[in-house]
């Protein structure tokens, strides 16, 4: 038997949710474990997930084919690990996401401030213990969610920081504190000289020494490090010794396609807080499409300085906008908090401080976003709509009905607006809005959707003014 403890549903071993019990060091050895690095137990973990044909990190999407491969290399030759990639592009949720393949639980001697393997005792405490007790040395348990810490590198940080004072108070630095786990560097080339020097030292040799070079603590650390791209290339902002120290590099890239922009959005976009269910938003799939096409273009646009625009966090930003105007509305007016498309205009002023154009010209900024964002709402409406979906809206629009809406008007106002509408329970079994899901907020929004397709077709016409959205008949257009 080695040292795992069950099986989870990713084939990582240490799986039961409930830790084992207090034990000792002598039950350990009885029970035939042994000791592995942190990184050799890495290392058997992704075997077992890829043996299983499960993705090696899970946190991250449109990754498979490219980045998780090299990660996966550099994991087997058990490297130091450095995410080069533009801002935004994940490379600290992929890193973070290394957590999965620690055993979920470990054994280590019972307290040790340095999560000491019973069998790998590193500090003179640790050995005084064992000397002491023998196989009775107490042994506790630790989850893998306590062996991974983040540090976000500042010009402020010192070598004090990652390694402690070299006074024999070990375990107060980053490093030592998170012997036997994972350590994520964010943003490495903000690490001053000094503390990159300190870190490289430490790399090279996997161990704390005094400044006389006596040895305080052989360490076991996977060191993990992001950088921007630029940043890390450029001659000086890594020491050298640093660089040649993170054998495996890695390049990030944005999602792929529009399918992997969904994806993330749906599982990164934090809707509500999640210790209440009051008003948590209901987000239809055509507006995710539309945010998802609408971040995209955002990023794709040259107008835009890359540095502000291109982030995934933009387009997952926007939808939890979104999500913020249908919990007020619905709140407002005691209704579901489902979003509409009438949402969708508040992207406008709620994107404008977080893009720059090169002009710096806010009203061309606001004009460039407004472009953007109905070209996405139409290329939604063209795959999404059929003529036999917008030919049941449109007929009411041949008889000279105009409709006014916004982010602020109760979804019961915009249907009353409409009238009996002949097939319209087939509308939205064709949008998936039906068979009893149907709910005003979820009419309103389809109705909306249908207009902004006909909008499209050139049948309709949409005059926006402040919060106020009215749209027209096109043979009737006017202010």
């Amino acid at each position: 038997m080695d040292e795992s403890y069950g099986v989870d549903e990713y084939g990582t071993p240490g799986g039961h949710e409930v830790p084992p019990g207090r034990t000792t060091l002598g039950a350990l050895r009885g029970a035939g474990y042994r000791y592995h690095s942190v990184r050799t137990e890495i290392r058997e973990n992704l075997v077992a997930r890829l043996s299983m044909g499960r993705p090696s990190v899970s946190t991250v999407v449109g990754f498979d084919d490219t980045v998780l491969p090299d990660l996966e290399r550099t994991l087997f030759a058990l490297h130091h690990v450095v995410a080069l990639g533009d801002r935004g592009q994940g490379k600290s949720t992929l890193l973070r996401g290394l957590r999965e393949l620690l055993d979920v639980w470990t054994p280590v001697i019972d307290g040790s401030v340095l999560h000491e393997h019973p069998m790998r005792p590193q500090s003179a405490w640790a050995h005084s213990l064992i000397a002491e007790h023998g196989d009775e040395t107490p042994v506790d348990w630790i989850n893998r969610d306590v062996r991974l810490a983040e540090l976000s590198c500042t010009a402020d940080i010192t070598a004090a920081d990652l390694i402690g004072d070299h006074e024999p108070q070990l375990g107060h630095g980053l490093l030592p504190a998170m012997n036997r786990g994972i350590v994520v560097l964010d943003d490495l080339a903000a690490l001053p000289p000094r503390a990159q020097a300190v870190l490289a030292r430490v790399l090279s040799d996997g161990e704390i020494t005094a400044r006389g070079g006596a040895t305080l603590l052989p360490l076991d650390t996977l060191v993990v490090a992001a950088a921007d791209r630029r940043d890390y290339q450029e001659y000086g902002r890594v020491v050298a010794p640093l660089r040649d120290r993170f054998a495996g590099v890695i390049t990030t890239h944005y999602p792929p396609t529009l399918a992997d922009e969904i994806e993330i959005l749906r599982r990164s976009a934090v809707l509500g807080p999640r210790d209440s269910n009051l008003f948590i938003p209901q987000v239809p799939g055509y507006l995710i499409e539309i945010v998802a096409r609408f971040a995209r273009a955002v990023r794709a646009t040259p107008d835009f300085e890359p540095e502000a625009a291109a982030s995934v966090r933009y387009g997952i930003g926007a939808l939890e906008t979104l999500g913020g105007s249908a919990a007020r509305r619905a709140s407002l007016h005691r209704e579901d908090a489902i979003v509409r498309p009438a949402d969708l205009s508040t992207l406008i002023s709620a994107g404008l401080a977080r893009i720059r154009s090169a002009e710096g010209d806010p009203e061309h900024e606001r004009r460039l976003l407004a472009g953007l964002l109905d070209e996405a709402i139409a290329q939604t409406c063209r795959t999404r709509l059929t003529e036999q979906e917008t030919s049941i809206i449109a007929a009411r629009f041949g008889h000279g009905v105009s409709l006014a809406t916004g982010p602020d008007r109760s979804s019961r106002e915009v249907l009353d607006q409409l009238g009996t509408v002949p097939q319209f329970s087939q509308l939205l079994q064709q949008l998936g809005i039906g068979d009893g899901a149907e709910t005003p907020g979820l009419a309103a929004g389809a109705v909306e959707f249908v207009l902004e397709g006909l909008i499209t077709e050139g049948q309709v016409t949409r005059h926006r003014e402040q919060t106020t959205i009215t749209y027209r008949s096109a043979s009737e257009a006017g202010p």
